[in-house]
């Protein structure tokens, strides 16, 4: 008589992206020396099912590594039927399984955008099916930490605080296989969000800060502007607070600081920001701030209103803006430069950018330390020949480049 009381079983409940290429299953009261026949077909119809055969050994006899990687994700049909050694044929035997190889997606979204002054702010991470698996610590941030983590809608959506540790860029993301769906299948990484905090103050230690409030009193506390020629303060124009350096007595008129021979700029790097006020085009090249007879690192302007980053000025290496600056209002200029690369930033915005600043010799620490050593506003730092005529307000120096969003921060600060 034909082979009976024979049942098959697949020993996996899914086919993943990790087991699809070694499937198995297992049968239970199996005729030892019959042979038995095999197929795993999907339902679509339009893939052919894997077959395969052999001879029994043994009567709880697995047959393993069995490839379905061409078959469709879906319901997965196994059928098998015994022959013993006369030719007989026993009936079909069944079982199913689910083919799930697609890996579960994650999104990070927020209803903050572009800059944020909330701390924490809130984001969701959206998962396209349930998962298992995922937890705090599986979310990274930079620039910040997770206040906390709420799960929302069942193993599938998650609201997280996100606490940012300093004003700036901060970002967070999902990465790939952190937790897995209910086929076992990991998860592909989230698209970075990105976001800027703002906590309305300004960027972190500037090394001088001129508020120029009646005086040149550097608000850090340490590189007072002790001397003048024809500067004054004014109350009529002034960007922030009460009054601004006020330099339009004279091509002569300048503040300077002797005593920063100690001022070594760190890592050979810089940036100054300063909000500009000129009544009309310069008459020529002139100098808003130089800093040491040597490397007079700084910003100029020329008789368009064009502005120039200097890194060095003997021998030339500078930078021009693409812009002029207006005439007869604030303008907000910041240039960086970081040992390699010199940025200006015209308005919050970057106007020009080069890592080959023309001329030769752009390096700040190749200046000479000495006693000639200090800062020069509103005139060139040689010889007092190319006074500004105009006015400045909240001028800061720091001894690191800013980057765009610390650029704009401090633009919007004010």
């Amino acid at each position: 008589s034909a082979p009976n009381g024979y049942s098959v079983s697949i020993d996996q409940s899914y086919a993943n992206s990790t087991t699809e290429t070694g499937m198995s299953f297992t049968f239970a009261g199996a005729q030892v020396g019959a042979t038995f026949n095999y197929s795993i077909d999907d339902t679509n119809g339009g893939t052919s099912a894997i077959t395969g055969s052999g001879t029994i050994s043994s009567t709880t006899q697995q047959i393993s590594g069995i490839d379905v990687s061409s078959l469709s994700d879906d319901t997965l049909i196994l059928t098998v039927y015994l022959t013993d050694v006369a030719g007989n044929q026993g009936g079909n035997q069944t079982d199913t399984a689910t083919k799930d190889t697609s890996a579960p997606t994650v999104t990070i979204t927020s209803a903050e955008s572009g800059t944020t002054s909330n701390s924490p702010f809130s984001v969701t991470i959206t998962f396209n099916e349930d998962v298992a698996g995922f937890t705090v610590g599986d979310i990274s941030v930079g620039n910040g930490t997770v206040e906390n983590l709420v799960n929302t809608t069942p193993n599938r959506v998650w609201t997280a605080g996100i606490m940012p540790s300093a004003d700036g860029a901060v970002t967070v993301g999902v990465n790939a296989g952190v937790c897995t769906d209910t086929a076992g299948n990991n998860n592909t990484a989230a698209t970075q969000f990105s976001i800027t905090y703002s906590s309305g103050g300004l960027p972190a230690s500037p090394i001088m800060l001129w508020k120029f409030e009646n005086n040149g009193n550097d608000e850090q506390g340490n590189y007072n502007l002790d001397s003048s020629s024809g500067a004054s303060f004014s109350s009529g124009i002034v960007k922030d607070g009460n009054y601004s350096l006020d330099l339009t007595a004279g091509s002569g008129s300048f503040m300077y600081n002797s005593g920063l021979q100690s001022f070594i700029p760190s890592g050979n790097a810089l940036s100054i920001a300063t909000w500009v006020y000129i009544p009309s085009n310069p008459n020529g090249v002139v100098s808003l701030f130089e800093w040491c007879s040597g490397a007079r690192f700084g910003i100029l302007l020329d008789n368009t209103a064009k502005v120039y980053g200097a890194v060095r000025l003997s021998p030339d290496a500078y930078i021009t803006s693409n812009n002029s600056i207006n005439i007869g209002a604030w303008n907000h200029i910041v240039f960086t430069w970081d040992g390699t690369t010199a940025n200006l930033y015209i308005n919050g915005v970057e106007d020009e950018s080069s890592d080959s600043a023309s001329g030769s010799g752009n390096n700040i620490a190749a200046a000479p330390y000495n006693n000639n050593n200090f800062w020069v506003i509103g005139n060139n730092a040689l010889n007092q020949s190319s006074g500004f005529n105009g006015y400045l307000d909240e001028v800061l120096i720091y001894d690191r480049a800013l980057t765009l969003e610390e650029v704009t921060q401090i633009y919007n600060f004010y």
